[in-house]
């Protein structure tokens, strides 16, 4: 819930992920305990921007053109957010395991409503959708790979199928 966790938690992807080849990038962002939404999200485009931009020989290397977004619960809707929105790269895929993909409904459920996402009182339906990759999808928008299971009691399937929907309404 944006409250836990660390890079470390998909460390066995990323390792799957470079023994077939790939770069992979694991990353940190801040949690909502120690700054509100959308700080975590600012974070994610900031790592894509630094990945994007800069010199470093390593990356050098890297086909920087092939990058696919890719995350699990609260770093599903990150992925989501960075994957739909960011102008740093073009991106080619999407990977949301469990993602939210709908603030405006997910906030209202079991105990997302006592989560302090936003550091407000006064919480719009425009500040609810901002934070919303359904109302982030274009007919341009990346590939999606979503992933979810019926019987996740924190997320609710719904939330992948409004997102497909959406895709399948931009003719994605």
């Amino acid at each position: 819930g944006w409250n836990a966790m660390d890079k470390n938690s998909f460390a066995g992807v990323a390792e799957l992920s470079a023994l077939q080849g790939y770069a992979a990038f694991a990353i940190n962002y801040r949690l909502l305990k120690h700054q509100a939404y959308p700080a975590c999200y600012e974070d994610c485009l900031a790592a894509v921007s630094f990945f994007a931009n800069t010199d470093y020989d390593l990356f050098q290397e890297l086909d920087r053109t092939e990058v696919v977004v890719w995350g699990g619960s609260a770093g599903g809707h990150l992925a989501l957010m960075t994957g739909l929105t960011t102008q740093a790269l073009s991106v080619k895929g999407i990977v949301s395991i469990a993602g939210p993909t709908d603030m405006r409904v997910q906030l209202t459920k079991g105990r997302f409503k006592e989560l302090r996402f936003f550091d407000a009182d006064d919480i719009t339906e425009e500040m609810k959708a901002a934070a919303s990759p359904v109302c982030h999808v274009h007919k341009d928008s990346p590939p999606l790979l979503c992933t979810h299971s019926t019987t996740d009691e924190l997320v609710e399937i719904a939330q992948a199928h409004a997102l497909v929907k959406t895709y399948e309404e931009n003719g994605l």
